[in-house]
């Protein structure tokens, strides 16, 4: 993965992406001031847990990710996607657009709208 200024590359086996970000909104401003050290806490999550599916429809940030783990999720950032290019094994991927419908894996999803988030997450491992 190589990051400049807002393009990034990324490849990982048969996957190319290669991506451009937009400008920082105001939900980015905000998440870019929670320090890390607050963003692993689980109390941080539990807080931050109703407003998210508010401001990103889907989206938690707490939830059992099965096997008696619970996880924590603490966003320190966010800029959406403006452009962007994969391709799979050569093929070409198509082009961007919304997530749709909504992702149905795990305990949350993915914000409609493609973005990148810097995320700290903290897992609680079930009994062994």
């Amino acid at each position: 993965m190589s990051v400049t200024d807002d393009a990034w590359t990324i490849t990982a086996g048969p996957l190319d992406l290669r991506f451009t970000t937009g400008r920082r909104g105001l939900l980015g401003f905000a998440l870019r001031t929670v320090p890390g050290a607050l963003a692993r806490r689980p109390a941080w999550s539990a807080l931050t847990d109703r407003p998210a599916p508010l401001l990103l429809p889907g989206v938690r940030t707490r939830g059992s990710a099965g096997q008696g783990r619970r996880e924590w999720y603490g966003a320190r950032d966010l800029l959406p996607i403006r452009a962007v290019s994969a391709a799979y094994g050569g093929a070409d991927l198509g082009a961007m657009a919304p997530v749709e419908p909504p992702v149905r894996f795990g305990f949350g999803s993915a914000p409609r709208n493609p973005s990148v988030t810097r995320v700290t997450t903290t897992v609680e491992l079930g009994p062994a």
